[in-house]
C-alpha cells in the first residue's frame, strides 16, 4: 500500500501541473470557438485574437520553463517540419567559364511551387468574385477555429508582401541617390525624403483615383515586359550554378532562366495574395469590403504596391541592358572639314562604310572621340604627321591603314579612360575602413553594380554609416555606369575574355601606380596574341612591388598561398581569377643563370 501510494503521489506531482495548462488549452479554444461564431466582420475577429492573445503568451512562457507533455510534442514535429524545409534548400553561385558545360537542372523547391502557384492563381482566377468573404461563409460555419487559422496565415502573409514590396522599393529609391553621389561629402537626406514621399504619395493617390480592376492588369502588363528583358540576355553571361543542401552534385542553369523564375514565383505569389483578399473588389462587389475590411484594405496596399515594385525593376532592367558592356559599340570620330575638302555627306557614307559613327564641326568633342581633320591639300613633309587631331585628305579614306590608325587611337583612348577611372575609384575606396583584405573589379559585367569589398553580405555594416552605402548593390564609391562610358566597359569586356580573366582581385595597401602596371600586362598580352591566348603568372614578372597570381577557381578549391592572404567568396563556383598582392619576397622561382660560353676552352684538332 505505502509503495502504491508512493507511486500515486508520484504521478500526480508530475502531472498536476502540465495538466492544468492542458485544460486552460482547451477551454480557451472552446470559448474562442464559441464566441467566434458571433463575430460579424474580421475586425470582430482581430479582436478576438486580441484578446486570447496574452493567454496564449502565457502558456508559452510556462512551457519553456516547464515543458507541457502535448506542447513537446507539437514542438518537436515544428523542428522536423523546419528540418524538412531545410533539406530543400540549395547552394548558389556563379559559373563564369562555362566549359566545360555542367549538366541543366532546375531546384525542385522552384519547379514544383510554380506548378502549384500557377494552378492556384487559375483557380482563384475564377472564385475571385467569392473572395474573401467566401471563405467566411464556407468555413465559418464548420469550425471556426480552421477560419481563424486561415485568416491569420493571410494576414500574416499579406503583411510580409506588404513589407518586402515596400522596403525593395525604398532600397531602390535610397541607391539610386547613393550612386549620384559625388565627392567625400554627406549626402544631403533631403531629395531622398522627398523622392520617397512622392513615389509612395503617387502609389496612394492611384489607389484612390483609379479603379482596383486595373491593378491586376498593370501587374501581368509590367511583369511581361520584365520577362521580356530578362530572356533577351546574351548567352555568354555567366551561368548560375546549384546545389542541394548537403550534396555534391551539382547543377547549372542560365541567368534568364532563374531571374524569369524567381520574377514568376515572387509575381504569382502577389497574384494569388491580390485575388485572395480582394477579388470581390476587382469585380465590383462592395459587400466583401463591409464583412472583411481589414483583409480588404491589406489586400488594395499591395494591388498598388505590387505595379509600383516592378515599375522600379522593369526601369532598373532597361536601364542595366543598356549599360550592358557586352553591347557592341560604334566607334566615333570627330570630323572638322576644312573648306573645299570634301561633304559631310560623303565623308559619313564613308566612315559607316568601316563601322563607324562621325560628328561634325563645330559640334562638342567627346574626350572619346578620336578626332579628324580633313584638308584640301597634304601636309608638307617637315611636318608631323603623327599628331592629333589627325591631319589628313579625302584621298585617304579610302585606304584601309587610316581606319587601322583609327581604331588603334581610339583603344588607346577607351584605355587611358579606364586607368583614370579606376584611380579615381581606388581614392574611395581608401576612405573606407570595412573589414575584409581586398577589392573585387569587375567593370564588364552588368550585373556588378561597382567595385566591392570581399566580405560577405553584412559583415562590414557596422563599419559604415548608416544610409551612405548602398543597400541592394553594396559597391563602393560611384558605380561603373558613372566612371567608365559604356564603349570603355565593352573594350574591357573583349580585353579580359581575349586573357580569359573573370575577376581582379586588389589586396590593400597597394598604391594605384602598381595596378597601373598589372592592367598595362593585360593590355600588352591582348596586343600581342590578338585575344588568342590567355595570361599567364609568367607575363606578371618583373612588376615591382607586386605579386600577381592566378587562380583557376574550381567547386569547393579556394585560393591557397603560404605568405598571402585568401579573399573571401563562395566556395561553389568558377572563375579564372587575377590575384594582385604585395609582394612578400622570399616566393619566387629560382631561375640558373646562363652559361658564359665566352671562356669555354675551343677545341683543336690532334694530329
Amino acid at each position: 500500500m505505502n509503495l502504491l501510494a508512493r507511486a500515486i503521489l508520484g504521478l500526480r506531482k508530475r502531472t498536476t501541473a502540465g495538466l492544468g495548462v492542458v485544460v486552460l488549452i482547451v477551454c480557451t479554444l472552446i470559448a474562442l470557438e464559441i464566441l467566434g461564431r458571433r463575430s460579424t466582420s474580421d475586425l470582430h475577429d482581430l479582436l478576438a485574437l486580441a484578446a486570447m492573445m496574452p493567454i496564449f503568451m502565457l502558456i508559452v512562457a510556462y512551457h519553456k520553463r516547464t515543458p507541457v507533455a502535448g506542447l513537446a510534442v507539437l514542438t518537436e514535429l515544428g523542428h522536423r517540419a523546419l528540418d524538412a524545409v531545410k533539406g530543400l534548400t540549395f547552394q548558389m553561385g556563379l559559373d563564369f567559364r562555362g566549359e566545360p558545360r555542367v549538366k541543366r537542372g532546375l531546384p525542385p523547391i522552384i519547379r514544383w511551387p510554380l506548378f502549384v502557384m500557377f494552378g492556384a492563381v487559375t483557380l482563384l482566377a475564377v472564385l475571385s468574385p467569392q473572395m474573401p468573404h467566401g471563405i467566411r461563409t464556407v468555413v465559418m460555419p464548420v469550425t471556426y477555429l480552421g477560419y481563424l487559422v486561415l485568416l491569420v496565415g493571410l494576414w500574416v502573409a499579406l503583411a510580409l508582401a506588404i513589407l518586402l514590396v515596400a522596403f525593395v522599393s525604398l532600397a531602390i529609391i535610397h541607391d539610386t541617390f547613393v550612386h549620384r553621389q559625388h565627392g567625400a561629402r554627406k549626402r544631403p537626406r533631403l531629395g531622398l525624403s522627398a523622392a520617397v514621399a512622392i513615389w509612395f504619395g503617387m502609389l496612394a493617390m492611384l489607389g484612390v483615383w483609379v479603379p482596383l480592376r486595373f491593378a491586376p492588369i498593370l501587374c501581368l502588363a509590367l511583369g511581361a515586359a520584365y520577362m521580356l528583358g530578362a530572356l533577351t540576355v546574351r548567352r555568354f553571361v555567366v551561368q548560375i550554378l546549384w546545389r542541394p543542401y548537403q550534396s555534391i552534385k551539382v547543377r547549372s542553369m542560365t541567368w534568364s532562366r532563374w531571374v524569369s523564375c524567381q520574377f514568376m514565383l515572387i509575381g504569382l505569389s502577389v497574384l494569388a495574395l491580390i485575388l485572395t483578399s480582394c477579388g470581390a473588389l476587382i469585380h465590383g462587389d462592395e459587400l466583401a469590403y463591409n464583412v472583411m475590411p481589414l483583409t480588404c484594405l491589406l489586400g488594395a496596399f499591395l494591388s498598388w504596391l505590387g505595379p509600383g515594385l516592378l515599375a522600379l525593376l522593369c526601369t532598373m532592367t532597361v536601364l542595366s541592358r543598356r549599360r550592358d558592356p557586352s553591347r557592341h559599340a560604334v566607334p566615333v570620330a570627330h570630323v572638322t572639314i576644312h573648306r573645299d575638302a570634301s561633304s559631310q555627306s560623303e565623308v559619313r557614307r564613308l566612315f559607316a562604310r568601316r563601322g563607324w559613327k562621325t560628328s561634325f564641326a563645330p559640334a562638342l568633342v567627346n574626350p572619346l572621340d578620336v578626332r579628324v581633320e580633313i584638308a584640301a591639300e597634304s601636309l608638307p613633309l617637315d611636318r608631323p604627321s603623327d599628331q592629333w587631331p589627325l591631319i589628313i585628305t579625302r584621298d585617304d579614306l579610302d585606304r584601309d591603314g587610316l581606319f587601322v590608325r583609327l581604331s588603334r587611337r581610339d583603344e588607346i583612348q577607351k584605355r587611358r579612360r579606364f586607368l583614370s577611372g579606376l584611380e579615381t575609384l581606388m581614392k574611395h575606396a581608401k576612405r573606407r575602413s570595412d573589414s575584409g583584405c581586398g577589392y573585387w573589379l569587375s567593370p564588364q559585367y552588368w550585373f556588378v553594380a561597382g567595385l566591392m569589398r570581399d566580405t560577405k553580405p553584412g559583415e562590414d555594416e557596422a563599419d559604415s554609416e548608416l544610409g551612405e552605402s548602398p543597400i541592394l548593390s553594396a559597391c563602393i564609391g560611384p558605380p561603373y555606369h558613372r566612371i567608365f562610358p559604356q564603349s570603355v566597359r565593352k573594350h574591357l569586356f573583349d580585353v579580359l575574355r581575349g586573357t580569359e580573366i573573370d575577376l581582379i582581385f586588389i589586396e590593400d595597401g597597394i598604391g594605384y601606380k602598381k595596378i597601373r602596371r598589372a592592367i598595362r600586362v593585360l593590355f600588352e598580352v591582348f596586343d600581342v596574341h590578338g585575344g588568342r591566348r590567355r595570361a599567364e603568372d609568367i607575363d606578371f614578372r618583373g612588376l615591382p612591388g607586386l605579386r600577381a597570381m592566378i587562380h583557376d577557381f574550381q567547386f569547393d578549391d579556394p585560393f591557397k598561398a603560404k605568405d598571402y592572404p585568401e579573399p573571401k567568396y563562395d566556395f561553389l563556383g568558377r572563375a579564372r581569377i587575377l590575384h594582385i598582392f604585395r609582394d612578400r619576397g622570399g616566393d619566387e622561382e629560382l631561375i640558373e643563370p646562363p652559361f658564359d660560353y665566352d671562356r669555354q676552352p675551343a677545341p683543336f684538332a690532334v694530329c
